[in-house]
């Protein structure tokens, strides 16, 4: 009975939208996102300004359904207009219809389930759940055009030694992490690092190990994002470490927080301030270091007092000293405007927002836009493979990737429609790199579905049945607010005359309700 109430609702809409060739709402909707909030904006697009949230399972009510003219438009292509009780208050805004379930429908609208086939067949077990967490997460793909292979021959010792480390606790506690050669003796840098073995290079180079839900934050692109970005969230990035909260003197004379630094920074130089902020931290530590107190003596005797370099640029591992090596860097003053990045950096502004200008020319500028792209260098900017790699920690991406993922955490911002760049590579294992002693079990495959029968004529969304949601897709097929594949299309149109119009979607209704054949 319930069915056949909605079935007479939809038709009478039907047939007012004969009369006035306009689509007509009088519906009710509950959000549907998987866990977190929905964005509800001032437009139909993910360009407009965020107005408020609303938890899944809110009740709304459908006041129009709109093309998306700003933003996505690939993702979220169809926008309905919805009123909603906010804190006791009636407000109004645009949310995307994927995360809309019409009440009375059979069926969630497509969009709102992950679909899963669009990623490549070795990633699909280990980005479903993250997936289907976070549908307002979008997941992307690049091929490298390498060999696994030989990616590996030039990340591991055989490519050039102490290209990826581990560090001395990291020995102590783990020595099966680290390199031996022929004659059983680990190999230790200047600095006191390790050589990693061939199986942690490996772990932390396959994406498979990387898709959890901090660490997949090591492929988050690293551009600035005005409508992601602001001071705030910067400043919960920083939360437990020296910059928390602690204000500084920027070249204008203003007492600005770190945080504002660092946003500044990011802005001007077309950088994430969340991405510089993590990265100061993992560099210096949440204490700081010789690097940002001003007042370094090197080991050597040398004065490096008065200088400062926050992300530890040109401060190589590899020597006795590479505070030493980063201030002394920093000190100097290139002939190059270009090249010289506000030099010297003689306080912590000049030093934030130089080195977050070095960062973007150096590194994002030249394709590696990913905390991953800079720890393992596969794409070639200009300048070759392998060896233009900021950090030599072969963990170090895992590392800021966690350090940003808990920023956003603490600032309630996983909502947000963050985007990630995955790597492909040539004849990747089929089984996933692990660390020494690791036995778990890897999860089962997801292989391509069988394929499917045709669907018969009226069967719309191609999901084998004949419903009311697929008179709806023809309604709105009909008033321009839905796209449809060509076959689609053809099944839209039951009455044969080459278009989709109000007609069609009746006889479909009928057809559901079993008063028409067709």
């Amino acid at each position: 009975m319930k069915n056949n109430k909605f079935l007479r609702s939809l038709l009478a809409v039907l047939l007012i939208l004969c009369v006035t060739a306009l689509p007509v709402f009088a519906l009710t909707g509950t959000v549907v996102t998987q866990g977190s909030a929905l964005l509800i904006r001032s437009g139909p697009g993910t360009g407009y300004d965020l107005l408020f949230r609303l938890t899944p399972g809110t009740e709304v009510t459908i006041l129009g359904e709109y093309k998306s003219d700003k933003g996505d438009i690939e993702n979220y292509p169809i926008w309905y207009k919805i009123s909603a009780k906010v804190s006791g208050q009636d407000k109004e805004g645009f949310a995307a219809a994927n995360y809309i379930t019409i009440n009375g429908t059979p069926d969630p609208v497509p969009g709102d389930e992950v679909d899963i086939y669009a990623y490549p067949e070795a990633y699909r077990p280990y980005l479903k759940a993250l997936a289907e967490a976070h549908p307002n997460w979008k997941f992307t793909f690049f091929d490298t055009g390498l060999d696994w292979n030989t990616v590996m021959d030039n990340e591991c010792y055989r490519g050039e030694p102490f290209r990826n480390v581990v560090s001395s606790s990291t020995f102590k506690n783990h020595p099966e992490y680290c390199y031996k050669d022929a004659n059983g003796n680990y190999l230790k840098s200047a600095e006191g690092w390790y050589q990693a073995s061939d199986a942690v290079v490996a772990y932390y180079m396959d994406p498979r190990n990387l898709m959890t839900e901090s660490r997949i934050f090591q492929f988050e692109k690293l551009s600035f994002d005005a409508s992601l970005h602001t001071v705030a969230g910067t400043e919960a990035v920083l939360k437990g470490s020296f910059m928390a909260n602690t204000k500084i003197t920027a070249d204008d004379g203003r007492q600005i927080t770190y945080a504002q630094a660092i946003y500044e920074a990011g802005k001007a130089a077309n950088a994430s301030p969340y991405y510089l902020a993590s990265k100061i931290i993992q560099e210096v530590s949440r204490n700081g270091s010789g690097s940002t107190s001003g007042t370094y003596k090197a080991k050597d005797g040398t004065d490096c007092s008065g200088y400062y370099n926050f992300y530890n640029i040109q401060a190589t591992s590899s020597t006795n000293d590479p505070i030493k090596q980063g201030l002394q860097w920093a000190a100097k003053i290139s002939d190059k405007e270009e090249t010289n990045y506000g030099r010297p950096w003689t306080s912590p502004y000049k030093s934030i927002v130089g080195g977050a200008k070095y960062i973007t020319k150096n590194y994002i500028a030249k394709g590696q836009d990913s905390l991953y792209l800079q720890k393992f260098d596969i794409t070639d900017g200009g300048n070759g493979f392998y060896w233009h790699q900021y950090m030599t920690n072969v963990a170090g991406a895992v590392n800021e990737s966690s350090i940003s993922y808990k920023g956003y955490v603490n600032n309630n911002m996983l909502t947000n429609d963050f985007v990630f760049a995955i790597p492909l590579y040539k004849n990747l294992p089929a089984e996933r790199s692990r660390l020494p002693g690791d036995t778990s079990v890897d999860p089962a495959p997801i292989p391509d579905p069988k394929p499917v029968v045709p669907p018969e004529r009226g069967d719309v969304n191609e999901d084998g049945k004949i419903t009311a949601v697929d008179a709806r897709w023809a309604l709105q097929a009909a008033s321009g607010t839905r796209a449809l594949t060509d076959t689609q299309y053809k099944q839209a149109n039951v009455n044969g005359d080459a278009k989709v119009t109000a007609v069609d979607a009746r006889w479909i209704l009928q057809a559901a309700s079993g008063t028409r054949e067709l």
